[in-house]
């Protein structure tokens, strides 16, 4: 029967089976060319180029680029996007990643998903910084000290306000703190006791300190500051006093960076965005 394999045929099929086991495949780096895939056939040694018989352009993109920052994957995406191109926003909770996958799937027909882009929000020093110390108690001069170091950031009061502040704090630190009063401006006030080792002068002088402070900063690289409030905080233990801050709803101010983000997205590159992860299955 023509459809039964010959017993000459095995044979020829088994020594077939039995070469491409003895083939060996190698890669030649090349500076000009990149990777040679050549062949080394068994029995004579000798190597065959593999180039021709590969195809001159690849059969599909693949690529995973990660971005630090919006507009870099906004420009991207604008670059790349097909009519299928879908965004997936995990930021539920840190680490907040936007994932683009260029070249998704039609309603109708399945695609590879190979083609990546990714947005990772990392934060900024200035935000690990504030952060870090949010909620601690200082005594003054470290207290003036951190707010020298970081006066740019405070817009209001203004610069130059809290940098006397910070200074007047650091130039009482050996002065006796009666208790505190409110100013006629509504402001809290300290009723400072100026003494020195050599005299004391007995001179009371008042330091007006906010309520709240006004902090501009980003808490992610790649992201324009924004406002976010803190609570100005102090202890007052003659002869000791503390101060520090407590940022008021942090993780709510990070939410709001982050959606501004994922509405920026959408609009600038109009692709859709959809909360949630992707996990590829092929």
């Amino acid at each position: 029967m023509a459809d039964i394999i010959s017993e000459y045929q095995v044979q020829e099929i088994a020594k077939l089976a039995q070469a491409a086991s003895a083939l060996k495949i190698v890669e030649l780096g090349h500076e000009g060319h990149g990777k040679i895939p050549l062949a080394l056939v068994p029995g004579d040694q000798s190597v065959m180029n593999l180039s021709d018989w590969q195809p001159k352009m690849p059969d599909r993109i693949r690529a995973a680029t990660t971005h630090n920052s919006v507009s870099s994957f906004c420009e991207y995406l604008n670059r790349y996007k097909t009519a299928q191109t879908t965004v997936f926003a995990s930021v539920l909770e840190s680490p907040y990643v936007f994932l683009a996958i260029i070249d998704y799937h039609d309603p109708l027909k399945a695609d590879w998903c190979t083609h990546t882009a990714k947005l990772v929000l990392t934060e900024t020093d200035e935000w690990k910084v504030w952060t870090g110390s949010n909620g601690n108690m200082f005594d003054h001069v470290a207290f003036a000290l951190f707010i020298e170091d970081h006066l740019n950031d405070i817009v209001n009061p203004d610069g130059s306000t809290m940098l006397e502040l910070a200074l007047n704090l650091n130039a009482t630190q050996d002065c006796g703190f009666k208790g505190k009063l409110n100013l006629q401006n509504g402001d809290v006030g300290l009723v400072v006791d100026q003494k020195t080792d050599a005299v004391a002068l007995g001179k009371n002088g008042e330091i007006a300190i906010p309520k709240e402070l006004t902090i501009k900063l980003a808490p992610f690289r790649g992201i324009e500051q924004m406002n976010i409030q803190a609570r100005f905080r102090y202890n007052l233990r003659p002869p000791r006093l503390t101060l520090g801050y407590q940022l008021i709803r942090p993780k709510a101010f990070v939410d709001a960076v982050v959606g501004a983000a994922y509405d920026t997205i959408k609009t600038e590159t109009g692709v859709a965005v959809y909360s949630g992860d992707f996990k590829n299955m092929v």
